[in-house]
């Protein structure tokens, strides 16, 4: 991953590679290169990449949304056929080219409070652990807490 990310940014150093804490992100191997290419990793907890994590936050919706939109669009155009597996990378491209703006990727970085840092945009409740819960023996509910 750090190889992938080195190849495809600018020579200018230090840089910032956010990621998620996969057991398969963080090899010594990882650590050693990043270490190397004076590229300081940020991992995101687990289970948080739903808040934290700049793609999943802003621009998939974005691009689920154009990507819907295409095949929309492929429907009108064609009565009565479904798109096949060949139709993917038609319906992908231009959904990707609307998804991944500028203006989409400055704002995901501003939902999760990475750029301009914000401590405050996620809220400690959406962090708390779930709570406990029984099952309620008079109904067909569920109780929480106690």
């Amino acid at each position: 991953m750090v190889s992938h990310f080195v190849d495809h940014i600018s020579a200018v150093r230090p840089a910032v590679l956010f990621m998620d804490s996969h057991a398969s992100h963080l090899s010594s191997g990882v650590l050693e290169k990043a270490s190397q290419e004076n590229i300081h990793l940020v991992i995101f907890p687990s289970h948080t990449t739903h808040l934290l994590q700049p793609l999943n936050v802003s621009i998939y919706k974005a691009l689920k949304h154009a990507f819907q939109e295409q095949v929309k669009k492929f429907m009108v155009q064609h009565p009565g056929e479904k798109p096949t597996r060949l139709d993917f990378n038609s319906f992908l491209t231009p959904s990707y080219l609307s998804a991944f703006v500028p203006s989409n990727i400055i704002n995901s970085f501003m939902k999760t409070g990475i750029f301009p840092l914000n401590s405050y945009v996620i809220s400690d409740e959406s962090l708390a652990p779930s709570a406990l819960t029984k099952p309620d023996p008079h109904h067909n509910a569920v109780v929480t807490g106690e």
